[in-house]
């Protein structure tokens, strides 16, 4: 909307006009009843060129000048209203961004936690694969208590076994032939062996290094 001033410059720039439209045509009407040929005979004066100018090209000039300085105040007006409206929608998108850098900034932050996992997940791959491969060689008539791999790429299996007679050390014997037959381990050595022969249960541990070379 105008502000009271702006409006108030237009109706003075108005009267303005209207009083100068006004003032040439009563010059020009008193140019009209004025009789130049009464005028003494020689040539004209400073003045009197200059009345005759006033009233014929001068107020023109005047006039187109009015309309020109009309022309820039309202094209100075529309470019305001136009900055004005620009200056609104750039708070608006402005206003929009902050929305928009809340929701980036979680979205970032989810996709940092996607990649770290993604990055546990492929160092744990090797380990999760030999811990697995581990597993699948016991037995079903062993029972695993614990499985813990070490940073150091040691392996220890604490578990039991059940049986009567030798059938308890030969299943743990053959274990620990079958892990010193696999290329993934290396120093297999079983540990605290023990028999209870009342409840016909064998405990024993299983030590062994994993093949940092490889097969």
């Amino acid at each position: 909307m105008l502000s009271d001033s702006i409006i108030s410059n237009i109706y003075e720039i108005l009267n303005y006009v209207l009083l100068f439209l006004s003032t040439s045509l009563t010059v020009h009407n008193v140019k009209n009843t004025i009789n130049l040929l009464s005028f003494k005979e020689g040539p004209l004066t400073f003045w009197e060129k200059f009345y005759i100018w006033a009233l014929s090209i001068g107020r023109y000039i005047i006039i187109i000048t009015e309309l020109i300085v009309l022309i820039g105040f309202f094209l100075k007006f529309k470019v305001d209203n136009d900055i004005a409206n620009i200056k609104t929608d750039l708070n608006a998108n402005v206003e929009v961004l902050k929305e928009n850098q809340a929701k980036e900034n979680e979205i970032k932050i989810y996709q940092k936690r996607i990649s770290t996992q993604e990055a546990i997940m492929n160092n744990q791959s090797p380990i999760y694969s030999l811990l697995t491969h581990t597993i699948s060689l016991i037995p079903p008539t062993v029972k695993v208590d614990s499985l813990n791999f070490h940073n150091k790429g040691q392996i220890l299996i604490q578990g039991s076994i059940t049986g009567t007679g030798n059938v308890q050390l030969n299943t743990l014997q053959n274990l620990a032939d079958t892990y010193r037959g696999d290329k993934a381990y290396v120093n297999v050595a079983e540990t605290n062996v023990s028999t209870n022969s009342q409840e016909n249960l064998t405990n024993f541990s299983i030590t062994m290094n994993v093949n940092t070379l490889g097969q």
